[in-house]
């Protein structure tokens, strides 16, 4: 456990209720940061791929422009039209595909900016927790908190919006897990019940 979390919040049994409880705080915001800094760096790479995908199609939609372009100098002759005919079609195509990878793009890119300003909210609460903890319930903790900035009305709103989605999360994750809890329990509680009645079959069969 060290040392995914660092010695100072392994688990010691000469600590007291209090100190575990807050090791435990500590070791589950870190769990909550590294849980969002990865759906980031996720997302940062989703956003890259749709940009570097975009860029392709744009440069193609260049050349394929240049080529109706240079076709114009060429004296009119039906294979001239059905050859315009196919870039046309293909230009349709790939200003599809450009809307459809600018629109992709742009939602990864906000969504990773969201997903950064969680990050930016669960450290807050990390440094929050030290705070109260030392200066407000006098626990030994033998660390010296970071001072606490003081947030803006703007980052204040954002803070809290950041909060009720964790809050959200962690409630669908519970709900999640309840769900599929009550799940195994039905179909143990069945299969104990058909095993039952398999040996009360056999047992009867044997008895005649």
């Amino acid at each position: 456990m060290s040392s995914m979390f660092g010695p100072e919040l392994a688990e010691n049994p000469d600590d007291t209720p209090t100190i575990a409880e807050y090791k435990k705080l500590k070791r589950v915001m870190r769990i909550m940061t590294k849980f969002y800094e990865d759906g980031s760096a996720a997302k940062l790479d989703q956003a890259q791929d749709a940009e570097e995908e975009l860029h392709k199609v744009e440069t193609d939609l260049k050349m394929l422009n240049a080529q109706l372009d240079s076709l114009r100098t060429f004296p009119k002759h039906p294979k001239r039209r059905a050859y315009e005919t196919e870039l046309h079609e293909e230009k349709e195509k790939l200003e599809k595909l450009r809307a459809n990878l600018t629109a992709k793009s742009e939602e990864f890119r906000k969504l990773y900016e969201w997903s950064n300003g969680i990050v930016d909210v669960t450290k807050w609460l990390a440094l929050g927790l030290d705070d109260y903890c030392v200066n407000h319930l006098k626990m030994d903790l033998d660390i010296v908190p970071k001072p606490l900035p003081t947030p803006t009305k703007e980052t204040y709103l954002k803070y809290k919006e950041g909060f009720q989605e964790i809050h959200f999360n962690l409630e669908e994750s519970q709900d999640f897990f309840m769900r599929r809890s009550m799940e195994g329990f039905v179909v143990i509680t069945q299969s104990k019940r058909s095993s039952s009645r398999r040996n009360w079959r056999r047992s009867r069969h044997s008895r005649r």
